[in-house]
């Protein structure tokens, strides 16, 4: 009778985490449908920018701010329409360049700002013409790198942008494989790249840039299939990765939860509006938005993911301080990490409450030899510790 009752508060944690999300929609977007649009949040206020509607590139803006009821329509992007573009929000000014349009690759780059709604252009970015790039925000510094520039090929240069000088810098390479329309999230000033795809071999792995010292750092790979054109966006004080177009060869929906303290991912369901790349996501007021992008068509809709009133249930279903997994998923091994030595007993059980293994060790770490358990989700208790989750194998 324990065990059962321990399994049901096991299985209750992420259907619990999945019953406090609420999805809901957002007033009708104006515009036309489309995907490969450029999204910027400054304050409580989303911008969305340019984009391609499946018959042309756009350079029509918009914005949403939290609570309203319409979106805005603002002037339009100066210089050419395009989709694909890169940038990030500086003292509440919005810098957005690159891209792909009429000319295939750019390198223009431009200043908007949201109080005159004004554009202004700025120094080119300082790598080659490209699109497909990926930007962020640090220690009031811009960053814009990877893409594919006119080699035809994706890249792995990194750039800094100062906004009081109006000048480009280069930066140290990226250390791993060039990519192109990679996700990115930033929590404070720690900035995440995840996944992309780097000449048709498809990523999942997430690193973190370190803007002071001008490293990268790598992290737990994302736990979901490797992919391009995923979304990125930040809730409740965590990383948020999902959509896109997968190694399966299809569009995906799913949406994964990292928290940066345990260094591991959290499945938290499917996006409402089906599965797509080349979606926005931003976050405003206690919610985070995703909608438009590509299916075989482009999409306008967007739906709202928030928390049900309880952040703090949210956060600990994703709170494990005492033990790392790794790698998760795994193929053969699963490696459990502890903070420090102790006398565990390991639980595994299925998807249906039956317990599979139990294992007794001691120390600080201990590996999951596979063996003949088949592709699965799989769920844990460790006694030692009183940690609960859960782990996938391939």
């Amino acid at each position: 009778m324990t065990k059962n009752i321990f399994f049901y508060f096991l299985l209750l944690a992420p259907l619990t985490l999945l019953s406090q999300i609420v999805w809901d929609s957002l007033p009708v977007f104006p515009g036309n449908s489309r995907s490969a649009a450029s999204t910027f949040v400054v304050g409580n206020t989303a911008f969305v920018m340019g984009g391609f509607d499946c018959n042309s590139y756009k350079k029509t803006c918009y914005s949403y701010t939290d609570g309203d009821t319409a979106w805005k329509f603002l002037a339009d992007m100066t210089g050419m329409p395009r989709d694909l573009a890169a940038g990030f929000v500086l003292n509440n000014k919005i810098y957005l360049g690159t891209g792909h349009g009429p000319a295939l690759y750019s390198r223009d780059f431009w200043q908007y700002d949201p109080v005159f709604d004004y554009w202004i252009q700025k120094a080119d970015f300082g790598g080659s013409p490209r699109h497909s790039s990926t930007g962020f925000a640090a220690n009031n510094t811009g960053y814009i790198g990877f893409g594919t520039d006119t080699s035809g090929y994706p890249q792995q240069d990194f750039w800094s942008y100062d906004a009081a000088a109006n000048a480009w810098t280069q930066k140290n390479d990226f250390p791993s494989t060039e990519r192109r329309q990679a996700a990115t999230f930033s929590i404070g000033n720690d900035a995440y790249i995840v996944g992309g795809d780097a000449r048709n071999t498809y990523l999942k792995d997430c690193w973190l840039y370190d803007a002071t010292n001008d490293t990268w750092t790598q992290k737990a790979d994302f736990g979901g299939t490797a992919r391009y054109g995923a979304v990125g966006f930040v809730l409740n004080n965590m990383g948020h990765v999902g959509l896109g177009y997968d190694t399966t060869f299809a569009y995906q929906a799913d949406i994964w939860a990292y928290n940066p303290a345990a260094n591991t991912w959290t499945n938290v369901g499917n996006y409402p509006g089906g599965a797509r790349s080349g979606a926005v996501a931003f976050s405003v007021g206690s919610g985070a938005y995703i909608g438009m992008g590509y299916d075989g068509g482009c999409r306008k809709s967007f739906y709202g993911m928030k928390i049900n009133g309880a952040t703090a249930l949210y956060s600990s279903l994703f709170s494990l301080q005492n033990v790392r997994l790794y790698p998760n998923p795994a193929t053969t091994s699963l490696t459990f990490e502890l903070t420090k030595s102790a006398q565990n007993q390991l639980f595994i059980y299925n998807s249906v409450g039956k317990l599979l293994q139990t294992y007794k060790f001691e120390g600080s770490q201990f590996v999951l030899e596979r063996g003949n358990l088949p592709a699965a989700t799989y769920y844990y208790q460790l006694s030692g510790f009183g940690e609960k989750g859960s782990f996938v194998f391939l």
